[in-house]
C-alpha cells in the first residue's frame, strides 16, 4: 500500500537547515532503498531550479554519492548512480502521466495547484497516481511545506481529515538555532500575529484580513440551544446549484438562533434540498420561508425555484408561509445587517449559532469581503452562499424594513 504521509511543516531537522534539507535527504534514502526511479516536484520550474535541485545535489555531494545533474535534458532528471530521479513542476498537473515511480518528494506542497472538481487540474491527485512502481519496496510520498492558510489540501489531508497511513511532523522556524535572533525579530516586526504563528510556528491559520463579519466570536456567538416546538422556524434559502445552502433558525428573546444547516455539494435541485430538510425534521415545525427573492424568475428545473420549493413543501405536508415577492436588499446592506447581529455598537450579540452548524460558523469566522462589497467566494468558489441564506432571514426579521406580501398556506 502507498504511504501518503510524511508531511513536514516548517520542519527544522538540522542545526543549519530546514524542511527542504530534510526532504532532499529523505528522498535520497528512499531512492537507495527502493532501487527504482523517483520524483522530485516543486510548484514552479523556478522553484525547482532554485531550491529542489540544489538541495538534492548538495545532499548527494555531502554523502559522496555518484550523481549527474541532467536537469537540462529533454527529460529533466538527476541520475543517482544509474537510477533516475525525475524532476517536474506542478504548474501543469496533466504532465504527471506516462511514468511510474516508487518515491516522491514535493517541496512547498501547499502552493501547488489543486482543484477538487477536475482531477486533471488537481496536482495532488495526479502526483499520487504516479506512485506505483512495481519494484519499489516502499511506496512513499513526502510533502514538505510552509503552512499557507486553512484552505489547502495539506490542511485537509493531514489535519482536518488525515489520510490513512499519513504522518505529520511540525517544526518551528523560531527554534532553528542557525537563524540569528535579529532575523526572527525582523519577521515579527513585519507581519501580523496570525502570520507570525503560521510562518514561525508552522501552524496553519486563517489569514483573511478582510473578514466580512469580524464581530463574530465563536466563544461569544455559539450556543447549544434547543429547538422550541412552540415557535416557528425561519428557513433561509440560497438556491445556488453547487453548493445549495440553507439554514433553519428561531427567534428567542430578540435573538436569532441558528439551529441547523443544509449544505449540499456536487450539484442538486430545490426539491431534493426540501426533501433533505424534511429528513432533518424541519417540516415538523411551522416554517417561514425566506428565499432569495430573485428565485421567483430564475429556474434550474423548469419552473421558478421558489415555486418548486412551495410545491415540494406542500407535497410533504409542511405548514409554511413565505413569499419571493419584492427584491433582495442591497448586498452591502444585508452583510452589514448580519454584522450588526453578530455584534452591534452597543455591545449586543443578537446572533447565536448552534455548534452543529459547522459551515455557518466556519464562514462567519473566515469568509472575506471583496472590494465590491460582496462575499469573497474563496479559492473553491463555494463561500458566501450559506451566509446569503442567513442574511435573508436576518434582514427580513431584523433589518430596517419589514417584509410584506407573505401568503399563508
Amino acid at each position: 500500500m502507498p504511504n501518503y504521509g510524511h508531511y513536514l511543516a516548517n520542519g527544522i531537522w538540522h542545526h543549519n537547515s530546514g524542511k527542504s534539507w530534510a526532504g532532499a535527504r529523505k528522498l535520497l534514502l528512499l531512492h537507495s532503498a527502493n532501487q527504482c526511479p523517483g520524483l522530485a516536484v516543486a510548484p514552479t520550474y523556478g522553484d525547482l531550479h532554485r531550491f529542489v535541485i540544489p538541495a538534492l545535489i548538495a545532499a548527494a555531494t555531502d554523502w559522496h554519492w555518484p550523481h549527474k545533474d541532467m536537469s537540462g535534458a529533454e527529460v529533466p532528471r538527476i541520475m543517482v548512480g544509474d537510477i533516475p530521479m525525475l524532476l517536474l513542476s506542478a504548474e501543469d498537473p496533466k504532465r504527471f502521466a506516462g511514468f511510474e515511480v516508487g518515491h516522491i518528494w514535493v517541496d512547498e506542497a501547499a502552493r501547488i495547484k489543486a482543484d477538487e472538481i477536475d482531477p486533471l487540474k488537481d496536482a495532488p491527485t495526479q502526483i499520487r497516481g504516479r506512485l506505483r512502481h512495481p519494484a519499489a519496496k516502499s511506496l512513499h510520498l513526502l510533502w514538505t511545506t510552509t503552512a499557507e492558510g486553512m484552505d489547502t489540501f495539506i490542511q485537509r489531508d493531514f489535519t482536518d481529515k488525515p489520510l490513512p497511513g499519513s504522518r505529520k511532523y511540525v517544526g518551528q522556524t523560531r527554534k532553528n538555532p542557525a537563524l540569528p535572533p535579529s532575523y526572527i525579530q525582523s519577521l515579527l516586526a513585519s507581519m501580523p500575529a496570525e502570520l507570525a504563528r503560521q510562518y514561525l510556528e508552522g501552524e496553519a491559520v486563517n489569514v483573511q484580513a478582510n473578514r466580512a463579519h469580524p464581530g463574530f466570536l465563536a466563544s461569544a456567538n455559539e450556543a447549544k440551544c434547543d429547538w422550541n416546538p412552540a415557535l416557528p422556524i425561519h428557513l433561509g434559502a440560497d438556491y445556488n446549484v453547487d453548493p445549495m445552502a440553507w439554514i433553519a433558525a428561531q427567534v428567542v428573546d430578540d435573538k436569532l438562533i441558528v439551529l441547523d444547516e443544509l449544505f449540499l455539494t456536487g450539484g442538486t435541485t430545490v426539491d431534493i434540498a426540501v426533501s433533505q430538510a424534511h429528513q432533518k425534521g424541519w417540516g415538523k415545525y411551522v416554517v417561514q420561508l425566506h428565499p432569495d427573492k430573485s428565485a421567483k424568475s430564475r429556474s434550474t428545473v423548469g419552473d421558478p425555484e421558489f415555486l418548486v420549493m412551495q410545491r415540494t413543501c406542500a407535497g410533504l405536508g409542511w405548514r409554511y408561509s413565505g413569499s419571493a415577492g419584492g427584491v433582495n436588499p442591497p448586498v452591502a446592506s444585508r452583510i452589514s445587517n448580519l454584522s450588526r447581529m453578530c455584534l452591534d455598537a452597543a455591545g449586543r450579540r443578537r446572533l447565536l449559532v448552534h455548534p452543529r452548524c459547522v459551515r455557518v460558523i466556519d464562514e462567519l469566522n473566515r469568509t472575506g469581503r471583496l472590494d465590491s462589497g460582496q462575499y469573497d467566494p474563496g479559492t473553491k468558489g463555494d463561500r458566501g452562499h450559506i451566509l446569503d441564506a442567513l442574511g435573508y432571514v436576518a434582514w427580513d426579521l431584523f433589518g430596517p424594513k419589514p417584509t410584506a406580501g407573505a401568503v399563508n398556506y
